[in-house]
């Protein structure tokens, strides 16, 4: 079992972006989400009618922030009648619309390299997810995270996203590797358009929102692989925020789960105060945010990563077996039994 940490421990308070910072330059996917809306006839300017932008401030790649961005991705759920809306979007972004960043990742290494520039450079193509990788055995485990509080959104969210990694994964290798995935939201009733865009490895109503890559396709050498050329891209995106706020106290809990909101305001150079006041622009408290990383932790740790008692009492720093069975039936409403009973 393991688990990759996101970043290094101390990060500057100005690396950590909030939802309504303008820092944002992933224009190809706002353009995308015009596209697609387009293309089911709806008007530009129906369509960004409330969210701040303007097709001008999407056609010259002028910086968003997060708030505008999901602003934008609601209008367009609500909006385009088509139910594979967001695949489509996902899709486009390693095709029509790749430009830019999203070019320098198709000559990474291999797509574990990939994930890792993500976290630098995910700001100008997947801004509003953040993933946690899990592995085990042969196989790693994505997890996306909501960002900035997408809350309805976030299955259109997810669907982007998985749609983008699956076209990255076999452009990158030029293989079709049997990647499976995991919803926790019940089957949808346009299945096909998810097998069209993912393929048939899809389970629903599980606890945790996943994608399953087989640690071959994980570690394949992409056939464009240019070190030089992504080294070169990289340098011009450096002075990009780095982490968002959420991700950065996921990453806290998740190496310490027992800190308290005060000490991680301490920890981020903020009062106790600016902390709730920022998570509340997400739409989210810390007592949420903390249930939901450690449940998801948890889960992942048992059902996935096969921890058994010691690792997972040293993991959440619980003393003795009757606690800890107590914190995860707390965290995820099943005892550790039920957990590992269904593992499939």
């Amino acid at each position: 079992m393991h688990t990759q940490p996101n970043h290094p421990n101390t990060i500057p308070k100005s690396s950590l972006l909030g939802v309504t910072d303008k820092h944002l330059t992933a224009w190809p996917l706002a353009q995308a989400m015009v596209d697609v809306s387009i293309s089911q006839h709806i008007e530009s300017d129906a369509l960004l009618r409330g969210t701040g932008l303007f097709i001008e401030d999407i056609a010259n790649g002028r910086s968003l922030s997060a708030k505008q961005l999901l602003l934008l991705s609601q209008r367009v759920q609500k909006s385009v009648k088509s139910r594979d809306a967001g695949l489509q979007i996902g899709r486009m972004l390693t095709s029509s619309h790749m430009l830019g960043v999203l070019s320098i990742l198709l000559r990474c290494r291999n797509v574990a390299h990939c994930v890792e520039l993500l976290s630098q450079m995910r700001w100008s193509c997947m801004p509003l997810i953040h993933w946690r990788t899990y592995y085990h055995d042969d196989t790693v485990y994505l997890v996306p995270q909501d960002s900035f509080g997408a809350k309805e959104n976030w299955s259109f969210q997810v669907e982007i996203a998985f749609a983008w990694m699956v076209s990255i994964v076999r452009q990158g290798t030029d293989k079709r590797f049997p990647l499976s995935f995991d919803f926790e939201w019940a089957r949808p009733r346009n299945i096909y358009d998810y097998e069209e865009f993912l393929g048939t490895r899809l389970s629903f109503e599980q606890p945790v929102t996943m994608i399953k890559i087989p640690r071959e396709a994980w570690e394949k050498r992409f056939s464009l692989a240019d070190e030089e050329w992504v080294t070169t891209g990289v340098a011009s995106w450096s002075r990009q925020p780095i982490y968002a706020l959420t991700e950065r106290i996921q990453d806290l809990l998740v190496q310490k789960p027992d800190l308290t909101a005060a000490q991680i305001a301490s920890t981020l150079s903020m009062s106790l105060a600016t902390l709730k006041r920022r998570l509340a622009e997400h739409n989210m408290s810390f007592k949420q945010l903390s249930d939901s990383i450690q449940k998801q932790h948890a889960i992942m740790m048992v059902k996935t990563c096969r921890a058994n008692t010691q690792q997972l009492a040293e993991a959440f720093s619980v003393t003795d077996t009757t606690n800890l069975r107590r914190f995860i039936k707390r965290l995820t409403g099943m005892t550790l039994t039920q957990i590992r009973n269904s593992i499939s």
